[in-house]
């Protein structure tokens, strides 16, 4: 599956909000379930410019300590 994430907003706007429940919709969709951890990594993916899986963890590992790599 594959999703075009290459939209940016920012975290807490309005925009921002109608483009992750998109993508929430489309999950859902598909079969997936929306845990807590799949919510927040679509806030970290669609808030910032991280170009590497690393950087997705780095910033998500931030906010939820508990996040493993196998999440991200």
């Amino acid at each position: 599956m594959k999703f075009d994430m290459h939209c940016h907003t920012k975290e807490g706007s309005m925009d921002g909000k109608v483009m992750i429940e998109e993508y929430i919709k489309k999950l859902k969709e598909k079969g997936f379930r929306i845990t807590r951890q799949r919510r927040m990594l679509l806030d970290v993916i669609l808030a910032n410019e991280c170009s590497s899986c690393k950087e997705i963890f780095f910033e998500a590992s931030r906010r939820d300590n508990g996040i493993g790599t196998a999440t991200v």
